[in-house]
Formats: C-alpha cells, structure tokens, sequence
C-alpha cells in the first residue's frame, strides 16, 4: 500500500524564508568557514528523506529514488542507502550515466552500487510499479527550462496515479532564483525543504505539506545571510 503523509506527531515550526543567492552563500560558509562539508549536510538531508518516506510504510512499500548528479541526487542517493538498510525495496534511476557524476554524488552513487542496489539508467514503464518516488533530479540552481532526459523523468513522476512523491529541498522544474515554477516541474505530494525555506515554495505549492530537514546550520550563519537567525526543533520538522 501507498505511503501516507500522516506526520500529526512531528514537531511543528515556523522559519525564515532564503532566496538561492543567500542559501550559497550559507553552504559556502558551512564548508569553507565552519568546515562542515557537502557530504556532512547531504548525510543529514539524506537521512531526513528516509525519516519521511518511511513513515506508515509496510515492509513490502517499494521506493524509487530519481537522481540526478547534483547535490539533490546525492541527497536522493543517501536516503535510498538509508531504506535499503531499513529493509524496504528500493531502487535508484540516475538521469546521467554514472560516469557523469562526480564529487561527493559520485561517492553516494559508488556506495549505492556497492550495496548491489538496483540502478536504472532507463525509467520504468509504470511509476505505480512504485508507492513511493523521491524526486532529487534538480534542485535550487535550476536556471533555465528542463529538456531531455530531466523533462523525460518529471512526465513519467506526473503520470503517477497511485504512487506518492516527496521531492528535497525544491520540486524539480522550481526557479529558486524567482520563486516560480517552470512549465515542466513535478508536482508532488510533499516537499522536504533542506536548511531553510526557499523564497516562493509556500506560495507556489499552498495545497502541499511542507517539511523541513536540518542539515545542522547554526542560527549566527542564518543572520550572516541577512535572514532572522532560527534553530529548529528536531531534525526533521513540518512547516506552518
């Protein structure tokens, strides 16, 4: 059976909302002032995911994670690691061939191999042979419409009729950078902002839960971004 989205238990906070240009400047300052690095924070966001994609699965619930090469597919990558490891069915369709990814994805796609996870590189006929996707093909540095292979993998999320999304951080086909969507984007059942919330989400998806992963940001980094300075409450969060 589907996944459901019940989480009435999970603490509930208000924060701030960060445009894409604040939200670099808040990873440039994680790694490079604090040394808390990429993989730290993806570990965290990765986890998160699982956290809320697991909640009322059944050990027969199947899972595919959508992956891109950027840091939402690493993020992606990570929560499919964690489910694997839970026991649950998962697995993996990457938009790049694997030789395309690099950096700390290409660690979390090595690892995912390793672990003999099923990986994809054609989507599936059906996304309902699935009762949950994870949508990490793009996040927020989307600048420009999505074609090809991505636009391929957000038509075959949308022709879902009983499968359930969660998409990290932001919807891909999100404009972060103007808080609009773009005409091709997924439209999923649930949204896992990481960090912070991204200027336009609750606007543009004002019927969808919203949901917040803390990838350990202190609140002084926040109000070094020019955003009122926040710590959340658990790790993972929903949003009012």
């Amino acid at each position: 059976m589907p996944t459901t989205f019940d989480l009435s238990t999970l603490p509930r906070t208000s924060v701030p909302s960060v445009d894409r240009a604040a939200m670099v400047e808040v990873d440039r300052i994680m790694e490079e002032d604090l040394g808390i690095g990429l993989i730290q924070m993806m570990e965290n966001a990765g986890r998160s995911l699982a956290r809320l994609a697991a909640i009322g699965a059944t050990p027969t619930t199947r899972f595919l994670a959508l992956a891109g090469r950027g840091g939402n597919g690493g993020g992606a990558l990570t929560a499919a690691r964690r489910l694997a490891g839970w026991g649950y069915p998962v697995s993996v369709y990457v938009s790049a061939p694997p030789a395309a990814f690099s950096g700390v994805p290409a660690r979390q796609l090595a690892t995912i191999e390793a672990l003999s996870v099923p990986v994809l590189d054609q989507l599936p006929a059906d996304p309902d042979a699935f009762d949950v996707l994870l949508d990490g093909l793009v996040g927020y540095a989307l600048n420009g419409a999505l074609r090809g292979v991505a636009a391929e993998a957000v038509g075959f999320i949308n022709r879902r009729r009983t499968a359930r999304c969660i998409s990290l951080d932001v919807p891909s086909g999100f404009y972060a950078a103007r808080g609009s969507v773009a005409e091709v984007s997924v439209r999923p059942d649930a949204i896992l902002t990481i960090a912070a919330l991204k200027r336009g989400l609750p606007e543009a998806y004002a019927d969808m839960p919203l949901y917040l992963a803390d990838i350990s940001v202190p609140a002084s980094v926040f109000a070094r971004v020019g955003a009122a300075p926040f710590a959340p409450p658990a790790d993972l969060t929903r949003l009012v």
